[in-house]
This record gives C-alpha cells, sequence and structure tokens, in this order.
C-alpha cells in the first residue's frame, strides 16, 4: 500500500510540472534555501521559469529628430517623466551546475536563454516640447537571448529533519526585439500612408536573498521555503520611427531614441516549494514565489554525482 501510494505522488507530481509549463507567471528558480550537496560532489539540473512583472522607470531621455523628403530638419532632446511598465512577461531555461565547497556550502552557475514580451500601454509623456515618442498600442516581442547566473547556498543549522540556511543569487539576461507595420491613421505625421518601426534593447539584472527551513516529511520528500528580497536594476533603450507623404506628396517622417534607468525598489516576498527524489540521485522540485510586484512558479530537475 505504501509503494502504491509512492506510485500514485510521483504521478501527480510529475503532471503537475508538465501542467505548470503552460502557466505565464515567475523568477528566478531558487529551491531549498539550503545546502544540498555532499563536500566535492557536483549537480547537474535544468529549469525553466516565466515572469510576470511590473517595472518601474527612472525619469528618461530622449532625442527626437524630424525629416522632410529625407533632409534632417529638427532636433530636439530632453527628459521623459517617470513610467511604469506593466506586465513585463519573461521566459528563462537554464542548465545549472551546482558544487558542495563543503558539506554546509554549496556555489553554483547558470547558463541559459531568455525572452521578453510587453505592451506599451499609454504613450510616454516627454517634457520640453519633445511629445509623444509613439502611438498607443505599441509591442515589444523579444528574440531569445543570453542569460547568466551564479549563486550559493548555506546551511547555518540541522537537526534530525530540520535545517536552516540562506541563499543569494544573480541573473543577467538581455533581449532585444522590433515591432513595425503601417499605421490606419496617421500619429505625429498628418498625411497618409504612415508606417513605423520600434526596436527595443532590455538588460536586465535580478537578486534573490532568501533565508527559511528546509523539513524532510519523509524518506524522499522535503518542503521548504520562506521569507525572501527580490531586487531588479538594469537599462531600456528604444528607438522609434514613423514615416509618411502628406496630401501634397510630402515625404515626412521623425525618429525618437530614448532611454531608461530601471528604478525598481527592493521588494520583500515569500515562497514555498516541494522536491521529491524521483530516483536515489535525481530529484525534482516546484516553487511558488509572490511579492507585490510579481508573481512565480519555477521548475527544476536535478541529477547529483
Amino acid at each position: 500500500m505504501l509503494q502504491m501510494k509512492k506510485i500514485v505522488f510521483k504521478l501527480l507530481f510529475t503532471f503537475i510540472l508538465f501542467f505548470s509549463l503552460s502557466i505565464a507567471l515567475a523568477l528566478d528558480p531558487m529551491g531549498p534555501p539550503v545546502a544540498e550537496l555532499q563536500k566535492g560532489q557536483f549537480s547537474a539540473g535544468a529549469e525553466y521559469s516565466s515572469s510576470r512583472m511590473d517595472l518601474s522607470l527612472n525619469e528618461g531621455k530622449i532625442t527626437r529628430r524630424g525629416y522632410v523628403n529625407g533632409s534632417l530638419t529638427t532636433v530636439s532632446y530632453g527628459p521623459l517623466k517617470r513610467y511604469t511598465l506593466s506586465d513585463l512577461y519573461m521566459n528563462k531555461v537554464w542548465a545549472k551546475i551546482s558544487y558542495g565547497v563543503t558539506e554546509d556550502w554549496d556555489v553554483f552557475v547558470r547558463l541559459g536563454v531568455a525572452d521578453m514580451d510587453f505592451d506599451y500601454s499609454k504613450r510616454m509623456d516627454c517634457v520640453n516640447n519633445v511629445c509623444q515618442v509613439f502611438p498607443l498600442g505599441q509591442k515589444f516581442n523579444g528574440h531569445t537571448d543570453f542569460a547568466i547566473g551564479l549563486g550559493t547556498k548555506v546551511t547555518f543549522y540541522k537537526k534530525e529533519n530540520l535545517k536552516l540556511g540562506g541563499l543569494f543569487q544573480i541573473s543577467w539576461c538581455q533581449s532585444d526585439g522590433k515591432d513595425r507595420g503601417s499605421l490606419p491613421s496617421a500619429s505625429s505625421i498628418t498625411g497618409v500612408g504612415t508606417s513605423y518601426s520600434h526596436s527595443v534593447d532590455v538588460d536586465l539584472v535580478e537578486i534573490h536573498v532568501a533565508l527559511g527551513p528546509d523539513y524532510q516529511l519523509t524518506d524522499n520528500i522535503s518542503v521548504y521555503g520562506g521569507p525572501f528580497f527580490h531586487f531588479v536594476d538594469g537599462k531600456i533603450k528604444g528607438r522609434y520611427y514613423e514615416s509618411g507623404k502628406t496630401s501634397t506628396g510630402t515625404l515626412v517622417g521623425y525618429s525618437s531614441d530614448y532611454s531608461y534607468d530601471i528604478d525598481q525598489r527592493a521588494f520583500f516576498g515569500g515562497y514555498v516549494g516541494l522536491e521529491m527524489d524521483v530516483t536515489k540521485d535525481v530529484s525534482a522540485n516546484i516553487e511558488y514565489q509572490h511579492t507585490s510586484a510579481a508573481d512565480a512558479l519555477a521548475l527544476n530537475l536535478t541529477w547529483k554525482f
């Protein structure tokens, strides 16, 4: 009977893992906030996360150029007001290598890929007569680009089935993309046949600092979690170009080059996870993270050797 329960639980856990791949939520995976390897032991893992978060952007900078029949006619520049970028969706796939420095101290490195998507829900407001960076409805569909991360886990306390520890990890990723098309009506240009192109580059750094317990429920199942801080930093650069012909046939256009620093304060949150030994050397994790600006569902499959 006990063996049957274990089989049923493993099947249910596997179903949850694959079902969760379709859910768009998440931050970087954390796993148990304690060391998990013996001294000199290695582990290799595959991880997946999908993010939805809101980003606060600092006062930005913009340069706007106007053209008539291909010739530069006007140049203006100035600051952009602070802007909140809502619902940044990000997908990451990681390969993770960990090493046990001591029985109570692990270090790890991640290599992977990331992509980002978001919509601009409102115009970027400008000052000093530099107005309306682009019309509403612009989208950013990022390409899949390189990502890297590293971190460490330490166990502070151990007693029977309970461990207490801490985690620190940092990751960096980049994504660039372009949106282009024809506008049904003129935006900043009074005329017909208006078209646009909008390219955006995003650099994003994320840091997690977590403390918490890991408790062994059975021989092959443990639960973990605790409070954590999530820090976000980075930069967004973009270029918007629009052109069209007036009713008299004059070709007019403008380009806007802008940049923002991501000004995201540290967010306090909590997370909870479950880890199960699939075989003697293979384990699987699923965890949920939450802060006031983001939610997370993270998955991990690890082989120790």
